[in-house]
């Protein structure tokens, strides 16, 4: 009994405590969305008496706190002005006529913790000295005008701004996420005004026209820096809309990764000034990877640079789609406290080909983890690709490969081979390798030894391995083993034979590849 008694008492103490608070919470005054409907309208709201919330009027900043809560849809029509108003998450105001006009009230002004969005350019939001707005965590702020500017706002982590029409100004603040999704002409500068644009995550562009500088007066110096990643799907990111500005300077700065899937770069930069291009400026592993191929009038394709103190610790460079591509580089010039895209030394960890028509290397690459082709060929122009000393050459995918000189060149090439294509891989020549043959899917084929034209080998070198290796993954053909250690050849039936020196079975292996 006393327990259970003990247990009511506790949960009326409960109620009444919440209930007490509840009350206290509100101020007489408050207005908050009643449903979805007209600002102007005072069905839309109620209003706090003291007791009860009930039908009253339409709020204004002459009241005390508004909300719009989750779920209501709150149009505004006509001219208003509001302070110590909230959006709650899953709630949205939609600014489609009239001035909204913040005041300048206690605390923060406007806390968009839900949507917000305007929608006609005749529309304008008119902040007040001292007044300010604050796009808090989960916050969105959507631009659906075609034209005009984004407001003045306190972009706090996890909001998001979202160009659905083209923004014309005041794009030089400090967002955490930004998502361009249509528009003609979202334009960072349309003068001769030096701005920064930072994202301090990430940057979407998935549709819309995006440009750093869209005519003017020629000068200034023009960035967007993405503190996360820049990832492009759809639209084009236009540079400067001027072939003859000479002058101006133009940057995408990343501190992660710069993935571009879809859509297009466009526009020019200056013919004589190499400060404009791409920077990577991250401390840790950054990736470029592209479907663009580089070579068109007015890219940027050799002003890829990186910071060389406290930069990157390692660059990953990847060509995906089906346009011939042409790699990128850094020989437009020298920038201070920046070195090109590099052609040697131990920052460039993998390269991939993933191209259906191939990519045109137009300077050397030294590879110190993984070259992986999946698609297409890659040709050499006066250029070489080598491999540090414990370095990897993969090949993926699904369709068939013939291995080429450019990637499996004859020395100076990888120590490990992996072969991951359901297809099978081809060897075009014969290749030695002195670390390990990996199978994680598919055949690789060499010669037969009673092939007048196909009698390629390849060659595991002393102290070399093979892993992976079963009756589904081998080696269909010849294969040769040096050395004096036991060995297991993955040739479909696994058989365990210790090895002399040079000794060739090159019968043997054939032998038993008939009988599989």
């Amino acid at each position: 009994m006393y327990i259970i008694n003990k247990i009511l008492f506790f949960g009326v103490t409960t109620f009444l405590l919440m209930a007490v608070l509840q009350i206290h919470a509100q101020t007489i005054g408050d207005y908050r969305s009643k449903i979805s409907g007209n600002w102007n309208v005072a069905a839309t709201w109620e209003t706090w008496n003291g007791t009860s919330w009930i039908v009253s009027g339409t709020p204004s900043s002459a009241n005390q706190n508004i909300t719009i809560q989750n779920g209501h849809i709150v149009t505004i029509t006509a001219n208003v002005t509001i302070d110590q108003t909230t959006i709650l998450a899953g709630g949205k105001v939609i600014l489609s006529a009239g001035t909204l006009t913040i005041a300048n009230g206690t605390g923060t002004d406007f806390i968009i913790a839900g949507i917000y969005e305007r929608t006609s350019i005749s529309t304008s939001i008119t902040i007040s000295a001292g007044a300010n707005i604050s796009c808090s965590s989960g916050g969105l702020y959507t631009h659906k005008v075609a034209g005009g500017s984004v407001p003045t706002i306190t972009w706090d982590n996890g909001s998001v701004l979202r160009l659905d029409s083209s923004a014309l100004s005041n794009l030089n603040q400090s967002f955490w996420n930004v998502e361009v999704t249509g528009g003609n002409a979202s334009s960072l500068s349309t003068d001769n005004t030096s701005r920064t644009m930072t994202i301090r995550n990430d940057f979407k562009l998935q549709g819309g026209n995006f440009y750093l500088k869209n005519g003017g007066l020629s000068g200034g110096t023009h960035v967007i820096r993405v503190q996360g990643q820049y990832l492009e799907s759809g639209g084009s990111f236009n540079w400067n809309s001027s072939s003859s500005d000479n002058t101006s300077v133009l940057k995408i700065e990343v501190e992660k990764d710069l993935i571009v899937s879809g859509g297009a770069w466009s526009g020019f930069v200056s013919s004589t000034d190499c400060n404009s291009g791409v920077y990577f400026l991250g401390t840790g592993e950054q990736t470029y990877s592209t479907i663009l191929e580089h070579n068109a009038t007015g890219a940027v394709r050799n002003r890829f640079y990186y910071k060389t103190t406290g930069g990157p610790t390692a660059l990953h460079e990847i060509y995906n789609g089906s346009i011939a591509q042409f790699s990128i580089n850094g020989t437009c010039g020298t920038i201070v406290g920046f070195s090109p895209w590099p052609t040697s030394g131990s920052l460039l960890q993998t390269f991939t080909i993933n191209n259906t028509s191939g990519v045109t290397l137009r300077d050397n690459r030294t590879i110190n983890d993984t070259l992986y082709r999946t698609k297409g060929s890659i040709t050499l122009s006066s250029s070489t690709i080598t491999y540090a000393s414990n370095a990897a050459l993969a090949y993926n995918g699904t369709v068939a490969i013939n291995t080429e000189n450019a990637e499996f060149p004859l020395s100076n090439g990888p120590k490990h081979l992996i072969i991951n294509n359901n297809s099978g891989v081809t060897l075009h020549s014969d290749r030695t390798i002195a670390g390990n043959l990996h199978f994680q899917n598919g055949l690789l084929n060499t010669g037969s030894c009673i092939s007048a034209t196909n009698n390629t080998m390849l060659v595991l070198a002393s102290g070399s391995s093979v892993t992976g290796a079963n009756n589904n993954r081998y080696v269909n053909g010849i294969l040769r083993k040096i050395g004096n250690t036991a060995f297991t050849f993955p040739i479909g039936i696994m058989v365990s034979m210790h090895q002399s020196v040079f000794l060739h079975l090159l019968i043997l292996v054939t032998i038993l590849q008939l009988v599989i």
